[in-house]
């Protein structure tokens, strides 16, 4: 029985040290300005898998019509290969797509911060004048 204990024991050492040597990352975009607010917090996750094999999610901030988004943070967990997401300032809302390869799950929270419509305003919605510009990063670990 104690021989039992020491392996578990073992195990969950090894497992809290996996977990703890891999870390967020976070990708963020634009600045923070006085006064602005948290327009908003989205939070996704994939599907745990037995085997590491290609994890995607997609979050997506549908902002009202009228908002002036100016700052996103996205933290992800363990780690992405690439993101791609809008740039800021074409419309009033905002997603970005995470890729990781080689994982068993993929975590991530966006939060999104700027300036919410003023009150009273009717605004119609941004139009798209051209397709949107997206920017894509790449995580290289080497």
């Amino acid at each position: 029985m104690k021989k039992i204990l020491v392996s578990i024991s073992v195990v969950l050492v090894l497992l809290l040290c996996e977990t703890g040597a891999r870390r967020w990352d976070y990708i963020s975009t634009g600045q923070r300005n006085p006064g602005d607010a948290l327009l908003g917090f989205i939070r996704g996750a994939s599907n745990f898998t037995t085997s590491p094999q290609v994890h995607d999610i997609l979050l997506h901030f549908d902002g009202t019509p009228g908002n002036n988004i100016t700052f996103v943070h996205v933290s992800m967990f363990p780690s992405y290969h690439f993101a791609r997401y809008l740039v800021l300032g074409q419309f009033d809302f905002f997603y970005m797509e995470i890729h990781s390869p080689d994982t068993t799950y993929l975590t991530a929270e966006m939060y999104v911060y700027g300036f919410p419509p003023s009150p009273g305003v009717k605004v119609e919605p941004m139009k798209p004048q051209h397709e949107p510009i997206l920017t894509t990063v790449y995580n290289d670990k080497n």
